[in-house]
């Protein structure tokens, strides 16, 4: 959920003072504050008052993460201009609660992860049989969705294979940011790549490997069925490359650099 950041760019862009905000809400300004720093979650009943004050729906207040946005798209969406309920490219989310009822991370193996890609995604039993933990970090909020995915491979260097890649849920397809590394799910699997967004002019996704030897490759929006934003990886390799393999890449480096330079 992205009430924090939402909250905090709608007053913004409203002209309002925390104070004057927490006056209208009918709440302190320090709870306010911790509203929109994260601290707090706000209860129901004020997500439900931040709704009706500023006159966006429920499910974009929760779902999209409204700081991405410019500040004329945010006037327009305060005046009614822009589309108050989800669009087509806002993903609904299987998820999981502890007992807490805050979310819980969900850990995705290997060996389950064809049947995540073919459908266990979006199914709630599938969901609801993952492996589950939390992750007392600073760079981990309460107020957003996060799943640990099995890795694969050598493409993305610094990243090892075998590690555990943690992402950051992508609620709307349209907040994917060019040049970032992005967890993307379609039905033949998952990858961890360097994205540019393309979406808009071209109807895709091109996906970039940190490892030369890769080539990007595109991934077309009507195959892409999740994408999650790269927080951090884990693992418990701590060893070095051979001089052998950073040779081998850096010839592989050139040969790559040459290609694209006799192309130019």
């Amino acid at each position: 959920m992205y009430i924090a950041e939402n909250l905090r760019a709608l007053r913004l862009v409203a002209g309002l003072s925390q104070e004057s905000l927490a006056t209208a809400l009918g709440v302190k300004r320090p709870s306010l504050a911790n509203y929109e720093t994260g601290r707090l979650m706000p209860p129901y009943e004020m997500i439900i008052a931040v709704s009706d004050h500023f006159r966006v729906s429920l499910d974009v207040l929760l779902k999209r993460d409204l700081s991405q946005l410019s500040r004329e798209e945010l006037q327009r969406l305060l005046r009614g201009e822009a589309a108050t309920e989800p669009k087509a490219d806002l993903r609904v989310l299987a998820t999981t609660v502890g007992a807490d009822n805050e979310e819980n991370i969900e850990y995705v193996p290997l060996r389950v992860q064809k049947g995540y890609c073919q459908g266990g995604f979006e199914n709630v039993d599938f969901i609801g049989k993952l492996p589950t933990f939390r992750l007392p970090l600073p760079m981990v909020s309460k107020n957003k969705k996060y799943r640990l995915f099995d890795s694969s491979g050598d493409s993305m260097p610094p990243i090892p294979e075998g590690a555990q890649i943690l992402g950051e849920y992508v609620t709307d397809f349209r907040d994917i940011r060019s040049g970032r590394t992005y967890i993307l799910i379609t039905r033949e699997g998952c990858v961890c790549k360097v994205v540019r967004n393309e979406l808009e002019h071209k109807g895709r996704l091109m996906a970039s490997s940190l490892n030369p030897a890769y080539r990007p490759f595109e991934v077309r929006q009507e195959d892409l069925l999740e994408a999650w934003r790269y927080v951090l990886y884990i693992s418990t390799d701590l060893s070095t490359p051979s001089l052998e393999t950073v040779m081998t890449e850096l010839r592989q480096m050139k040969q790559l650099l040459q290609e694209k330079l006799s192309g130019a």
